[in-house]
């Protein structure tokens, strides 16, 4: 998972994944345009209005791998650990995506038995399975200390013009600064970010 750090360089995201995924493609549409410094991306954008840092994830089987990723301002936020991969049901963007898909499918996808990274991490079938549903409603996830202690995120997916998920974004910050009641504002943000992406797909 992203995590708290004060700062510091990025490594390099691994491009050389196979064009055709989903994922790969948006990641590649993403960077279609001029230099960053020359053209803010849509995530940049994203990550300038809300001040926090920004990640676009794939989905791949039982995890999600961030493919890139824009860091906020502040001196205490998440960093981006491009190419990364953890376990996609801990995490905003992975739960939102997992929430796509029929609840058989997530069945036979993930393990039986449910990994942990943090102490709020769901491990018990019955209760992913009542917050995917509860996602499936609402149209986005939140990441509630699941993936890291003190951290919080909201994921939202990414779909093309017929909804077929491509991948997710997602902001994650420091749980002061991300607060539970300030998630339904962001996720608005989030699925405004998402239906401009799809429009220049």
């Amino acid at each position: 998972m992203p995590f708290i750090g004060r700062g510091g360089s990025s490594p390099p995201s691994d491009t050389s994944r196979d064009p055709s995924s989903p994922g790969v493609f948006l990641f590649l549409l993403l960077r279609r345009d001029q230099p960053r410094d020359q053209q803010p991306s849509e995530l940049e954008e994203l990550s300038e209005k809300l001040q926090e840092t920004v990640c676009l994830y794939s989905l791949d089987a039982a995890v999600v791998r961030l493919l890139d990723g824009v860091e906020c301002r502040h001196v205490l936020r998440v960093s981006v650990p491009l190419g990364q991969e953890f376990p996609a049901h801990v995490t905003a963007a992975g739960k939102d995506l997992l929430a796509l898909r029929e609840p058989a499918d997530v069945r036979a996808t993930l393990p039986a038995a449910l990994p942990t990274t943090a102490a709020g991490s769901i491990t018990e079938w019955p209760l992913l399975e009542v917050e995917l549903e509860e996602v499936r409603v609402r149209g986005w996830a939140a990441d509630l200390e699941e993936s890291a202690h003190d951290l919080h995120g909201v994921g939202v997916a990414i779909r093309n013009r017929i909804g077929e998920p491509l991948a997710a974004i997602s902001v994650y910050a420091p749980a002061v600064r991300l607060r539970e009641q300030d998630m339904p504002a962001v996720a608005v943000a989030l699925q405004e970010t998402a239906t401009t992406i799809v429009r220049a797909e």
